[in-house]
């Protein structure tokens, strides 16, 4: 059995550090992709294709989606909340994703379709990330710390990503990018996890 295991933990150890070789040996070169996700010329994070966090009208978002062939939208207004929101998607990345408003000003911006390799290839290492966790418990009542969701920040965009943790698919699980007006929080600020350490992270836990 702990053959077994051994030998488990070494092909998943030489998967990571092939798939670590490829990111750094091979640049992930997408400019429309990039052009579509960070924040254009003249517009200060956080900020996606115009639309600004905590500025941005209903009237102006609407006005910018109207301005692109290759996304469409449907907008769903407020009924008993100031929470009106868009869902998106377009076809020329294949991304999809929401807007959401209060009192028709623009709170944050969702986007999803890409997976976490892609992040880290389009954009390079986060500036700084955590875990979000949750504890179980042990065959001997105690408490283990497993983590639960990864949440990586990208300070200069604006922006944060969250993906689902698991050893084995971690570079293919789905992320949610938020755009928003916000910070990392203080305690994890500076603290910039590396392409390895990231998914050490998650399967030091996952064979406990």
């Amino acid at each position: 059995m702990a053959t077994r295991l051994l030998k488990v933990i070494l092909l998943l150890a030489l998967l990571s550090s092939t798939a670590i070789v490829l990111i750094h040996a091979h640049p992930y070169d997408n400019a429309d992709l990039r052009a579509f996700l960070l924040p254009p010329v003249g517009c200060p994070a956080p900020c996606w294709l115009g639309i600004r966090p905590n500025s941005t009208t209903l009237e102006q978002t609407v006005a910018v989606l109207e301005r692109m062939p290759s996304v469409e939208y449907r907008v769903y207004p407020a009924l008993y909340t100031n929470a009106a929101h868009i869902v998106w998607s377009d076809s020329r990345t294949a991304l999809r994703g929401s807007i959401t408003l209060n009192l028709d000003i623009v709170e944050s911006v969702y986007i999803q379709g890409l997976q976490f390799a892609d992040l880290w290839l389009l954009l390079g290492p986060p500036d700084s990330g955590q875990y979000r966790t949750r504890y179980i418990v042990g065959r001997q009542v105690d408490l283990i710390q497993s983590p639960l969701m990864q949440v990586v920040y990208y300070t200069p965009f604006g922006m944060s990503a969250t993906a689902p943790t698991d050893c084995v698919r971690f570079w293919y699980q789905s992320t949610v990018i938020r755009i928003a007006q916000a910070s990392p929080p203080e305690e994890i600020e500076g603290n910039s996890p590396s392409l390895a350490s990231s998914r050490q992270s998650v399967c030091d836990q996952r064979w406990q």
